[in-house]
């Protein structure tokens, strides 16, 4: 009986010490949870609404293009600032230039893009320019911006959008703005190598303003000539080389295989313009 009884109880405790194992194994079990989406990128909102702004983020290269691994400068990089050789670079802009932003990225990570109390460091400072549609308040903006920070970079340059020519705007009054904002600069500021962008376009199917940009566009280059970086151009070629013409068969418009929505870059049109960026960046002429 006695040795019964010492069975009895060594199963029981033996079921309770088994139970008690079960329970804490249950208790430690990770809940099951369904996978975060990824984060989307916030949306750009400083274009106008027609064409409507997309959602930023998209920045990889489409399949094909030739990118350097991520992590790894280009080779000719060697020094801070990576592809831009040490240069130091200022630049104001809105959406469009944040697609180019986006697409300097994708082209090389080394690159550091700062804010607009680090320009002089080496790399890319870029601030956001003044409201769409008010091209004089940009410049009257990008002039505080330099006397604020950017002069202490060595090479500094603003970017209007395609929503700042309006009808009711005249590209000649823009120009001669423009011209003596930067005529003040240069004398400000003799150490910094301004340089000049061409107002971006949008594509055929919803310009209403392409021939406004143009005028702007063809007096700058007619102005800085080898200073210009020429946006404008770059946009209506594509891939191709031809130029897209705007619904008037006469204006430059953006090519569609380079457009996002009509006004912003995709991913194979910001990469091949920061392409083309950072190879005029690298030789332009500097001052110091």
């Amino acid at each position: 009986m006695a040795y019964a009884s010492k069975t009895v109880a060594s199963s029981l405790v033996f079921l309770i010490l088994a139970g008690m194992a079960s329970l804490g194994a249950c208790a430690q079990s990770p809940a099951t949870t369904s996978p975060t989406d990824a984060a989307t990128p916030p949306s750009t909102s400083d274009e106008e609404a027609q064409p409507s702004d997309p959602e930023e983020g998209a920045t990889e290269p489409e399949e094909g293009a030739t990118e350097p691994e991520e992590g790894e400068p280009n080779s000719d990089s060697g020094q801070t600032g990576g592809s831009l050789t040490g240069r130091s670079v200022f630049f104001a802009h809105m959406s469009v230039g944040e697609n180019i932003v986006h697409g300097i990225e994708a082209i090389d990570p080394s690159i550091d893009i700062m804010w607009c109390d680090d320009a002089g460091t080496p790399g890319l400072t870029e601030c956001t320019l003044g409201y769409n549609g008010d091209p004089l308040q940009k410049l009257t903006e990008f002039e505080a911006m330099m006397d604020a920070d950017g002069n202490r970079s060595q090479i500094a340059f603003m970017k209007f959008c395609y929503s700042d020519f309006q009808p009711e705007i005249s590209p000649d009054a823009v120009f001669d703005t423009y011209v003596a904002t930067f005529n003040e600069l240069e004398k400000r500021y003799p150490n910094v190598t301004f340089i000049h962008v061409t107002a971006p376009l949008s594509a055929a199917e919803v310009s209403w303003t392409n021939d406004l940009q143009d005028t702007f566009n063809t007096k700058l280059r007619a102005q800085y000539g080898s200073l210009v970086f020429d946006l404008a151009d770059l946009e209506s070629a594509g891939t191709s080389g031809t130029p897209t013409l705007s619904l008037d068969g006469v204006s430059p418009a953006m090519a569609e295989e380079f457009s996002e929505d009509g006004g912003h870059l995709n991913a194979a049109g910001s990469y091949a313009i920061a392409e083309k960026l950072l190879d005029f960046l690298r030789q332009v002429p500097l001052k110091s």
